[in-house]
């Protein structure tokens, strides 16, 4: 094995903090429907795959002016959901995260941010007209 790979596969990685959405839905003749979105070709790390929506934990998703504004999930509640891997703040900013990226597939749907916003608030999935948007624009 060529030494540049036996050196890399000694060193410790430390993954990066990231949520994932895993939107799947029941549907009769086939079974479930999962939504999955396509990275860019261009992208360095998986490229051109077909992945589960997500992105980075970032420092705003945990900060104290997010909590300020969520409702209805305290970071103690989020720590009980995700595990005792992480602290309750961070539990809480991966649950930001995962909403600010459905956020995100949801641009240019009329009015399906605030739609999507008060239906997570209350703890509903989105409605089937914005995932058949969603499936229809990302599906390859």
């Amino acid at each position: 094995m060529p030494l540049h790979l036996v050196a890399s596969m000694t060193q410790m990685i430390v993954p990066s903090k990231a949520s994932t959405i895993i939107v799947i839905r029941p549907r009769a003749a086939i079974g479930f429907e999962v939504l999955l979105t396509r990275r860019p070709q261009e992208m360095p790390f998986l490229g051109g795959f077909l992945v589960f929506p997500g992105g980075a934990v970032e420092k705003q998703d945990y900060s104290e002016r997010m909590f300020s504004r969520c409702r209805g999930l305290s970071p103690s509640e989020a720590l009980s959901i995700l595990g005792d891997d992480v602290s309750p703040e961070m539990s809480l900013g991966h649950w930001v995260a995962a909403a600010r990226e459905l956020l995100v597939l949801l641009e240019g749907v009329p009015n399906s941010i605030e739609r999507a916003v008060a239906l997570m608030a209350q703890g509903q999935c989105p409605p089937s007209e914005v995932l058949e948007w969603l499936k229809q624009r990302l599906s390859p």
